[in-house]
C-alpha cells in the first residue's frame, strides 16, 4: 500500500500542494497582522460563524452566479477549514425573496447545491428586492441565528434596491449591526460604466459595520466572500495563503 502510494502520481502533486500551502503559511506567520488572524481564528471557533448568502438571481446576474457556482467549489470547503463549525443560509432574490434556506454546516447540507441549481431569469427593471432579502436574512424564523455565534450577511447583486427603500433599509442594517451584531457586507458585481460601486451597497455596508466591495474579475467572488469573514487587519495575512488555499481546494482544476 505505501509503495503504491508513493508511486502514484496524484499522491505526489497533492504532497507538492500541501508543502506550498505550509510554505505559504509559514511565510505568513512572520507578519504582523497574523497576530489579528489568530486572534479572530480562536474566537470564531468558540462562539462559532454563522453567514447568510443573499444572492441576486435576476438575468443580468448570469454570469456572475456562474462564476460563484464554480468558485463555490473551493469556497466552501475551505471557509470548512479555517473557521471550523462555520455555518450559512442561503437568501435568492430579484425583485422579491425566491428561496430562503436555514443554516447548516460548510460544506455539509443544502446550500451547496442549490447554489449550483440555480438559473439567473426573471427582473428586467433595474431595482432589485435587497432589501426584501436583507429583511428575510434577519426575519425571527427564516434563518435561525445562534446567539453567541459572529453574524454576518454577504449580498452579492449587481443592481440597488428601489429608492424609496434605500432609507428604510439603512436604519434596519444599522440597528440590526449596533443592537445585534449583524455585520453586513456588499459584494457588487460589475458596476455599470462610469460607477465605481452599485449605488446604494457602499451605504449598506457602511450602515452594517461591514466591507463594500465592487467586483468586476470574476474570479475574484470567492475570495472576496472568504475576506469578508475576517477583519481588516488580518486581510494582509489572509491574502498572502489565498493563492495557496485555493490551489488545496479547488477541485475543477
Amino acid at each position: 500500500g505505501e509503495l503504491q502510494a508513493a508511486d502514484d502520481p496524484r499522491i505526489a502533486v497533492a504532497a507538492r500542494s500541501l508543502e506550498a500551502l505550509r510554505v505559504k503559511a509559514a511565510s505568513a506567520l512572520e507578519r504582523p497582522t497574523l497576530s489579528a488572524l489568530r486572534r479572530h481564528v480562536g474566537q470564531a471557533s468558540a462562539s462559532g460563524v454563522d453567514v447568510a448568502l443573499l444572492v441576486d438571481v435576476s438575468q443580468s446576474m448570469e454570469g456572475a452566479l456562474e462564476d460563484l457556482q464554480r468558485e463555490a467549489l473551493w469556497l466552501f470547503p475551505a471557509l470548512s477549514w479555517a473557521l471550523p463549525g462555520l455555518r450559512m443560509g442561503l437568501v435568492l432574490y430579484r425583485d422579491g425573496v425566491e428561496t430562503a434556506l436555514d443554516f447548516s454546516l460548510v460544506p455539509s447540507g443544502d446550500v451547496l447545491r442549490l447554489i449550483r441549481e440555480s438559473k439567473a431569469e426573471g427582473g428586467g427593471d433595474v431595482p432589485e428586492g435587497v432589501h426584501e432579502a436583507v429583511k428575510a436574512a434577519l426575519s425571527l424564523g427564516r434563518l435561525r441565528w445562534r446567539e453567541p455565534a459572529e453574524k454576518h450577511i454577504v449580498i452579492l447583486g449587481d443592481a440597488p434596491p428601489p429608492h424609496v427603500e434605500v432609507e428604510g433599509l439603512l436604519g434596519l442594517v444599522r440597528q440590526s449591526y449596533r443592537q445585534g451584531g449583524y455585520r453586513v457586507h456588499s459584494l457588487g458585481i460589475r458596476p455599470e460604466e462610469g460607477r465605481t460601486a452599485v449605488p446604494s451597497f457602499p451605504e449598506i455596508a457602511k450602515a452594517g459595520g461591514g466591507r463594500a466591495v465592487s467586483i468586476t474579475d470574476p474570479s475574484r467572488i470567492g475570495s472576496e466572500v472568504f475576506l469578508a469573514l475576517f477583519p481588516r487587519e488580518a486581510h494582509e495575512a489572509v491574502e498572502a495563503v489565498l493563492p495557496a488555499v485555493k490551489a488545496i481546494f479547488r477541485v475543477d482544476g
